[in-house]
């Protein structure tokens, strides 16, 4: 009798242990999340400042140019909506050769730079291109759940 009240209480614990682990990994990705929504938002609405600068454009030609209603324009430069991935795919493809990187980085040095159009890195991604070497496949090794596994030899 004992021993099944003192094993009872060992699985309680054991779960309370887990739930509490459970609730901390949530906390912390739900903090991460909200950190970095508002952190790349803020970045977003400066950068669309600039492509909107360097368009030559304002906020509702541009609005006009993307397809969307000036009001999105609008709350998303004043940081009251956040863009939708729709939204940056309509500046994407709008927007000749603009890099898509630069577009999504949350990096904030990305700011200090006007927004690069892809036709201004072509020569530095094929110098970069041309100096990988290519990289050959030895071996594939396949593991299986009960602990073995097969190789396979080039």
């Amino acid at each position: 009798m004992f021993l099944s009240i003192l094993y009872i209480i060992i699985k309680i614990i054991t779960l309370i242990k887990l739930l509490i682990k459970y609730v901390v990994i949530n906390f912390n990705i739900v903090n991460f999340i909200i950190k970095f929504t508002s952190v790349y938002m803020e970045y977003f609405a400066e950068k669309l400042k600039k492509i909107i600068s360097k368009e030559g454009l304002s906020a509702s030609k541009f609005a006009e140019k993307i397809g969307v209603q000036r009001s999105s324009v609008s709350h998303i430069l004043s940081g009251r909506n956040k863009p939708s991935l729709d939204f940056v795919l309509k500046i994407y493809k709008s927007i000749e050769n603009i890099d898509l990187e630069w577009l999504l980085s949350e990096n904030e040095s990305h700011l200090e730079q006007t927004p690069p159009y892809s036709s201004e890195f072509d020569s530095i991604n094929q110098e970069e291109k041309n100096t990988k070497t290519e990289n050959n496949i030895d071996r594939i090794v396949i593991f299986f759940n009960n602990g073995s596994f097969k190789t396979y030899n080039n």
